[in-house]
């Protein structure tokens, strides 16, 4: 192949590129940091810490999920529910996020549950939850975050779910 074939090819190739990837490129979604994700997840479970389900932990973690989707513009609502543990009554929490999308496309909802299992005194049991479920969490958030500027056709649903590890 000589030079004059060769750099013809790439001229096309680049008129192609620009012609069907240009429009693309200026709508390309930011990209999914790992990194965000991970610091999400250090931040539930490092400063944080334990969120047993109707804790004060449960409750704070709640306050910051719903603070985080609202940074990203997403409409949040927080969802108290009661429930029974260890024979007394306490308050769990979801955090829903939402981002509507246009009628009659439907709803994707994804959810990571953001509760720890409890500590038990001398059993090497429970605890900050970086596994389950603070880097569920991490994912979801940093999912949030790089859709909560793309134009969908569905309503987005994100769900923080508490008191899952009853």
């Amino acid at each position: 192949m000589n030079w004059r074939s060769l750099a013809s090819r790439a001229a096309v190739l680049a008129v192609l590129w620009l012609a069907l990837a240009g429009t693309a490129l200026a709508a390309a979604p930011e990209p999914f940091d790992p990194d965000r994700a991970l610091d999400h997840a250090r931040y539930l479970s490092e400063t944080i810490g334990d969120r047993p389900a109707g804790s004060t932990g449960e409750q704070a973690a709640a306050g910051w999920l719903a603070a985080r989707f609202e940074e990203l513009g997403y409409t949040v609502r927080v969802q108290p529910f009661n429930f029974s543990s260890e024979g007394q009554q306490r308050i769990g929490m979801n955090v829903i996020a939402t981002r509507p999308g246009q009628t009659g496309y439907g709803i994707i909802y994804a959810g990571a549950h953001y509760d720890t299992v409890k500590r038990i005194a001398g059993i090497d049991y429970g605890g900050p939850g970086a596994n389950d479920n603070a880097s569920g969490v991490g994912v979801l958030l940093e999912a949030a975050r790089v859709l909560a500027s793309e134009t969908v056709t569905p309503t987005l649903t994100f769900v923080a779910f508490g008191a899952e590890e009853l």
